[in-house]
């Protein structure tokens, strides 16, 4: 079997870039490069229709959605310890976790990155980025709270999951939007120690990122 995954610099692909590495097995990483139109060609959007990232393709398997990646990596490679068994609390939390980051704080950092997205009206593309930037660090209140009941080092408190280089992703995000995240204490102490992985580094490396945004080529 061949896995290829698509992925976009620093794009929420990084997560399951992550992930992939962390399993161990070959795979093959295809970048997209939306800055040439890569993600609007026939073959990509052949794959994924509105032409955004990750895509992973396992022979004539296609499964698009970060989240649903995570996952199906994670139940898929048991033996990488990287999902909680389904039925448990901690499955739970899991879910819990990305349901928050895809379906609240992605659409704060879009609201600030992509206000066109939302309306044409250019006239009001500033109110929505302030709005987004309000949501956003209301929402980063949230998480450091959650990792300090957690009890840390991880999103699910002593077990590392594919939830954590995801959170990882937003943090980024946050700082490459200008905002001010150093007064949440928790969700920097996550993000250092994720940083910290080898794994990670090497995802980090590949996609010529920082802890705050994008290298330049």
């Amino acid at each position: 079997m061949t896995t290829r995954l698509y992925y976009a610099r620093g794009a929420c692909s990084f997560g399951p870039h992550v992930v992939l590495e962390e399993i161990g097995h070959p795979y093959e990483a295809r970048l997209v490069d939306p800055g040439k139109g890569d993600n609007q060609s026939p073959d990509y959007l052949a794959l994924h229709p509105r032409g955004h990232v990750p895509v992973l393709v396992q022979d004539d398997f296609v499964l698009t959605e970060s989240t649903a990646i995570l996952c199906f990596l994670g139940d898929s490679n048991p033996a990488a310890n990287l999902i909680p068994r389904a039925g448990t609390r901690d499955r739970a939390r899991l879910h819990e976790w990305l349901a928050l980051l895809t379906g609240t704080v992605h659409i704060a950092y879009r609201q600030i990155a992509r206000p066109e997205r939302f309306t044409a009206e250019a006239a009001a593309h500033e109110g929505i980025r302030a709005d987004g930037k309000k949501r956003f660090m209301a929402l980063a209140g949230e998480i450091d709270q959650r990792l300090k009941a957690a009890g840390g080092p991880w999103v699910l408190g002593a077990s590392y999951s594919v939830a954590d280089p995801y959170l990882q992703v937003f943090h980024r995000f946050g700082l490459r939007g200008g905002l001010a995240l150093d007064g949440f204490e928790h969700w920097g102490a996550h993000s250092k120690k994720v940083l910290e992985r080898p794994t990670v580094q090497r995802i980090m490396d590949r996609e010529r990122l920082t802890p705050s945004g994008l290298k330049e080529s």
